[in-house]
Parts: structure tokens; C-alpha cells; sequence
């Protein structure tokens, strides 16, 4: 993303009509917000972390991202550049940290009808087979 993406996303969740509004809800007095889409001036890191939050973008990435935008050196935008995959891939490692925990937290609650816990294999067992009309080895009811 560009600054002029995150002041387009904020002012479009916000219903501004003016960069002018946008720098008044950030705090400002005048307009530094045309001083950012010129690329004369680049937001704080506080002021960065509001206009993410505005504009529904992580804090955390707007701040890497603002690192590689006002870097005056093309080795140290790559430094940065190479930092915001490193956080790429870290939410890939702790989305599936969640969803791991959601399943583990699904196997551990009490099935409804019986009271039991998933954990309990005898439990589980009986759930499964009054839940199940008996069968041959087919798999034939019978």
C-alpha cells in the first residue's frame, strides 16, 4: 500500500469528503495530510498507528510500511521491506496457532447431550453408538 492508499481508506471509512477533515480527526490544525500525498512529509509513528486504525489496517504493518516509505537509503527500505515478510509470515504461523486452539478448545467442551467431555474416550464411544443404529459388517443397518 501507498500513504495516499491509507488516507483514501480513511477518509472512505470515515465518510470524509476532504483531506482537510481527515487531518482535523487526526488532530491537526492545518493540512499536513496534502503534505503526505505530496510525499513532502510523512505522518509520525502516533499519527501513523491512528491513521491505520482509520483506515481498518493493522498498526503494526502501516508502521513497517511507513519505515520503507521515509528510509533514505535503498538498503535500508530493503531492511524493512524484508521485515514486513517476515510479519506476513508470522500471521500466517499464528492464524493457524488459532485455528489449532479453536479446534483443541472444540474437542475439550462437553457434548450437549450427554454431558460428557470429547477427552473421554468411553464417553465419546457410547455418544457415537446411540447416536448410531447398530450394524453389521456390511455397514448394513440392521
Amino acid at each position: 500500500m501507498t500513504i495516499d492508499d491509507y488516507i483514501d481508506l480513511a477518509m472512505a471509512n470515515r465518510k470524509f469528503t476532504s483531506d482537510r477533515e481527515l487531518g482535523r480527526a487526526l488532530g491537526f490544525k492545518g493540512n499536513p495530510v496534502n503534505h503526505w500525498r505530496t510525499k513532502r512529509a510523512w505522518p509520525a509513528d502516533p499519527t501513523m498507528i491512528r491513521l491505520a486504525r482509520m483506515a481498518g489496517v493493522d498498526p503494526i504493518w502501516a508502521l513497517v510500511e511507513l519505515n520503507i516509505w521515509r528510509a533514505q537509503s535503498t538498503a535500508v527500505r530493503n531492511e524493512y521491506a524484508a521485515l514486513l515478510r517476515l510479519v506476513e509470515k508470522a500471521r500466517g504461523a499464528a492464524a493457524a496457532v488459532l485455528v489449532a486452539a479453536l479446534a483443541l478448545t472444540a474437542l475439550a467442551a462437553p457434548y450437549p447431550e450427554t454431558g460428557s467431555w470429547a477427552g473421554d474416550h468411553s464417553a465419546l464411544s457410547q455418544h457415537i453408538q446411540g447416536a448410531m443404529p447398530p450394524m453389521d459388517r456390511t455397514g448394513d443397518a440392521v
